[in-house]
């Protein structure tokens, strides 16, 4: 027979830890109900050996980091109200429609009254099923324009109006979407009011720590159509990049409500390099291989992220061919932004302009957008040291 005392201590202890299980999942409730509130979604709180990770997607803010800052600040404010939890180590993992893009690691020195944190950025393990609600249908809304040179007279011929998209997570990495164009003013075509935009599937899956792969099909803008693929492979803690883009792809028409699609008579393949500078927030990318319409060349780009307002130049040359492009991206700044978020409602980031030259008169842009940057947006490790150090400069926001 077992001792009155040992059957008295062994409820007691087992009393303490469901206690203290309770009071820490309580506290990690406080957490995501709060991060929900913050227009964050896709939250799942777990902690093992020691080490809490924090799985959260920043919807409503415009810039990622942002998003992280918001997150941080919330789940360091409900971490001290559990005793004694042992924690050493903080791991904020962004996502982005269920796919880890970005992961920031806080590490404890000191007790908990006295934190220090050291920051490493890398891209995440996979990440576990989400303990609250995802957004699945999300409704962006963005503002077109198209421009382009006319007469003395004209100077300008443009068309702008409203492009709503919808996009349905089906699942973990798999997005269909859809846009279309409702145009307020069209110069081009007077009669046409309304335009089908980029409509298809977007498959998603993470390799490994550091392999992403985007595979896009369907129509891609408002002439082509096809199957889009892309590959990104960090290297050296995303100092350096490799990526594959390429794909099939054939032209499509659009005209008296009716669809008229041609054969697959374009092909894509570039193999880019890139490299990611810290201190200037800026990327470098080298790029060559077959362009969208069938010439082969070389080109290069650079970006740069001035806190959030983006400046680039990409040049390509193609035997005797030139075409160059300048880009440049300002924020929005809508204060529903938040609110919005919350009921599955977004807008577009920024204002985003581009205007090419070709030397061949072409007229049509030699490659396609990729999908890695309309998904993951800011969320590279340079870009969020940079913001880092600049605002502790200024501000003090960390």
């Amino acid at each position: 027979m077992p001792k009155p005392r040992l059957i008295i201590f062994f409820f007691f202890f087992l009393a303490c830890n469901i206690t203290f299980a309770y009071s820490q999942m309580n506290s990690f409730k406080m957490m995501a109900d709060y991060l929900a509130e913050s227009s964050h979604r896709d939250i799942n709180i777990v902690e093992n050996n020691n080490v809490l990770k924090i799985y959260y997607w920043p919807i409503g803010f415009r810039d990622e980091y942002q998003g992280y800052v918001d997150a941080k600040k919330t789940v360091l404010k409900y971490i001290n109200q559990i005793e004694n939890n042992g924690i050493e180590s903080l791991e904020f993992i962004q996502t982005s429609w269920g796919i880890p893009v970005i992961t920031t690691k806080l590490y404890r020195k000191n007790d908990i009254k006295s934190e220090v944190f050291v920051k490493d950025y890398h891209v995440c393990e996979k990440v576990q099923p989400s303990l609250f609600p995802a957004r699945k249908l999300l409704l962006l809304f963005d503002i077109p324009v198209t421009m382009n040179f006319g007469q003395p007279f004209d100077p300008f011929i443009f068309k702008t109006g409203i492009r709503p998209e919808l996009r349905l997570k089906i699942c973990k990495g798999v997005i269909a979407y859809t846009q279309i164009e409702f145009y307020i003013h069209n110069e081009y075509d007077v009669h046409e009011y309304v335009y089908p935009g980029s409509t298809g599937i977007l498959l998603m899956k993470t390799i490994n720590d550091n392999t992403l792969t985007f595979t896009n099909i369907g129509i891609m803008g408002t002439d082509i159509y096809g199957v889009d693929e892309e590959i990104n492979i960090s290297l050296y803690n995303n100092l350096f990049a490799l990526e594959f883009h390429g794909g099939i792809y054939g032209d499509y028409e659009f005209k008296n409500s009716k669809f008229k699609y041609y054969k697959f008579d374009k092909n894509l393949a570039l193999l880019k390099f890139l490299y990611f500078n810290e201190k200037y927030d800026c990327v470098l990318k080298f790029f060559g291989g077959r362009f969208l319409y069938g010439d082969k060349g070389v080109g290069c780009e650079i970006s740069r992220v001035f806190n959030e307002v983006e400046i680039g130049f990409t040049g390509i040359k193609s035997g005797g061919d030139i075409a160059a492009n300048v880009f440049f991206s300002i924020p929005f700044f809508p204060k529903s932004r938040r609110s919005l978020a919350k009921h599955g409602i977004s807008f577009k980031k920024s204002f985003h302009c581009k205007y090419w030259y070709y030397s061949n008169d072409l007229g049509k842009e030699p490659m396609l957008p990729t999908s890695i940057k309309s998904i993951t947006g800011y969320s590279n490790p340079h870009h969020f040291s940079f913001m880092s150090k600049f605002y502790k400069n200024h501000d003090n926001t960390e």
